[in-house]
Parts: C-alpha cells; sequence; structure tokens
C-alpha cells in the first residue's frame, strides 16, 4: 500500500494509508479488496495518550468499517491501562469496550 505521515512528532501523530488486495475465502469470494485507514494519536501528558484508527475495507460483497478508540494512561513504569472500544459495521455490527491492565517489560 502506499501511506503518508501528515504529523510525526513525539506528542501527536497523524497517518493514513491506501493499499489494495486480493481475496480468496470460503463462499467463493474470489476478490479485488480496496483499503482505507487513517490513524491518529495525541499525548496529553507523558502518562496519557489517547489513539483513533479506523479501517475500512471495500469490494464486492465485502463493505467492512472498523473504529478503535483508546485511552492509555501508565500508572508507572511497568504498569499501564487503557479503555478501548471497538466498533465494526460489516453483517455483524458489534461495539466492544474493554478495560485493560498490562505490565510492560
Amino acid at each position: 500500500g502506499h501511506g503518508y505521515r501528515f504529523i510525526h512528532n513525539e506528542d501527536m501523530k497523524l497517518s493514513a494509508e491506501t493499499s489494495i488486495g486480493y481475496a480468496v475465502g470460503s463462499n467463493n469470494l474470489d476478490q479485488v479488496i480496496f483499503r482505507e485507514s487513517i490513524w491518529a494519536s495525541y499525548k496529553f501528558t507523558p502518562k496519557t495518550s489517547i489513539s483513533n484508527k479506523f479501517m475500512w475495507e471495500k469490494g464486492g460483497a465485502i463493505d467492512y468499517k472498523r473504529n478503535v478508540l483508546s485511552v492509555d494512561y501508565d500508572f508507572s513504569e511497568h504498569i499501564v491501562g487503557s479503555v478501548m472500544n471497538s466498533l465494526v459495521r460489516d453483517w455483524r455490527n458489534t461495539s466492544t469496550t474493554t478495560f485493560n491492565i498490562g505490565v510492560k517489560f
């Protein structure tokens, strides 16, 4: 694919990518797929950031959109937490919110 970084510094990032692929699978899936994605993130403080990733795929019977919004917080150097919402629009139309705690090594 082809991508471009509009903004890329320590506190803010904004980029977009366009690509073309080929999908083969069950139910006679055999077609060209076009994909567009836009990623953005912003660091409010050294410990708090927000990010959004949007992806859209289109081709034949495929019309898929996914948006993932995440707010992250570093509790310490090794302990991190986040709240993330994933919204998918296709034949399922799902929305999932997760609360995560992680360990950095």
